[in-house]
């Protein structure tokens, strides 16, 4: 992938997904490609990397890269929508994948709409059970505006509590999901 230079792998394999595989492969010489198989995982993994050196090679320099995700960075609903253009440009990177992506590569402004995100905003009625994941991002987003705090912070904080992990090294704690949502909303029927 040439030190992962955008444009060198666009000039080297165009849309040509298949070529880029069977040069991987040999590197992994115990893994099962198939070029003919579209769900193999290295079909798709192909077709991701050129997608994703697609849109990356339009920046000229990355100051062009940050000037495009900064004007994403107005208020929650545009912010949100930020990792759903980038959902579909690269192929393979969904939603939640893409939230997650800008915030592991330090856009604090984004969290990842997770399944403990989900459950929690769900179960404290912030979001509907049928909310999409734009809603959700859209709700970390406001949630930090209104605390003040990076929403991958936010993020975090509710990860911590929904899946009990602190992180991967230091352990777990016991999921307080449950504990949580119960005091959120027994503490908002006693105060109507």
């Amino acid at each position: 992938l040439f030190k992962y230079d955008a444009k060198r792998v666009i000039a080297e394999y165009g849309d040509d997904h298949l070529e880029l595989m069977h040069k991987i492969k040999p590197l992994f010489p115990n893994k099962i490609f198939s070029a003919h198989n579209k769900r193999n995982a290295w079909y798709q993994y192909s077709k991701s990397i050129l997608s994703a050196a697609k849109f990356l090679s339009q920046f000229h320099v990355h100051a062009d890269f940050e000037e495009f995700i900064e004007a994403f960075d107005i208020n929650p609903q545009t912010r949100a929508a930020l990792p759903m253009v980038l959902s579909y440009e690269i192929h393979g990177l969904g939603y939640a994948l893409s939230c997650d992506f800008l915030k592991e590569i330090g856009y604090s402004a984004y969290g990842k709409p997770d399944i403990w995100l989900r459950r929690i905003f769900v179960g404290v009625g912030l979001v509907p059970p049928t909310a999409s994941d734009f809603m959700i991002a859209k709700e970390i987003s406001l949630i930090a505006d209104e605390v003040g705090r990076p929403a991958a912070e936010v993020d975090k904080v509710f990860w911590i509590i929904g899946s009990g992990k602190l992180n991967q090294s230091n352990g777990n704690i016991d999921s307080h999901y449950d504990k949580f949502i119960n005091k959120v909303t027994t503490t908002s029927a006693d105060k109507t």
